[in-house]
């Protein structure tokens, strides 16, 4: 059964605006504490890229939505790709977080740990930013 795509958007942003302001609290916290002592910079380096590219889209495509330049507001979402969306979603964004709670009882400091999770993480930012792209862009009427 088709689902709203402004409800859909609206939980997809949800989820990802949360996590994400969870997410930099955790980073501030963790900067404050200075757990990563002279290489604040090349922590913030790692940490704003995961996520601000898919909140810049989102944010783009709301406030397209907001200004009546697109047709969602009667247009349907698939429901497969939705869940789709929302668990890379979901699977990414704990990725994240595991990887900034993980740093204390790490074997390596937490800046090798950041550079570590790359090579997992840059294949779900792939698989997550193409399956927000074509979900936010195509919707069925």
């Amino acid at each position: 059964m088709p689902i709203p795509m402004q409800t859909c958007k609206k939980r997809l942003g949800a989820l990802w605006f949360g996590a994400a302001g969870i997410l930099t609290f955790m980073m501030i916290f963790q900067s404050m504490g200075q757990i990563y002592g002279d290489k604040l910079s090349e922590a913030w380096g790692w940490f704003l890229p995961t996520l601000m590219p898919t909140l810049s889209l989102m944010c783009a495509t709301f406030i397209a939505d907001a200004g009546g330049r697109t047709t969602t507001a009667v247009a349907e979402g698939d429901p497969f790709m939705f869940w789709l969306t929302a668990s890379l979603s979901l699977a990414y964004l704990l990725m994240i977080a595991l990887t900034l709670l993980w740093q204390p009882i790490a074997s390596v400091s937490p800046l090798e740990l950041m550079k570590q999770a790359n090579l997992w993480m840059g294949l779900f930012q792939g698989l997550v930013s193409g399956s927000l792209g074509v979900f936010f862009l195509k919707a069925r009427r």
